[in-house]
């Protein structure tokens, strides 16, 4: 409610990431390049900071249908304020 947490849901399983964490997401995912080129750099990120996610929402494959479509909620859900960092 307050936006300090925000929880991704995929077939029961719950995710939650601070804002910190999805500004980042939203920052990766934010750039006109294609949905599968945006894919592999999110799964790079998670990997690298939030490898739970990974296998808990079944994201394993970095250009894997379940990925594209996190890319595209992102991307309709969210936007980067101009000039915040």
């Amino acid at each position: 409610a307050d936006g300090s947490t925000y929880d991704l849901v995929c077939d029961g399983a719950w995710k939650m990431f601070t804002a910190g964490e999805m500004t980042a997401m939203v920052r990766i995912t934010s750039s006109g390049d294609p949905e599968s080129q945006v894919a592999g750099r999110l799964h790079r990120w998670l990997k690298n900071e939030r490898s739970d996610v990974l296998n808990d929402l079944g994201l394993s494959e970095p250009t894997g249908r379940r990925l594209i479509e996190l890319v595209a909620l992102l991307r309709r859900t969210f936007t980067i304020k101009p000039g915040s960092r």
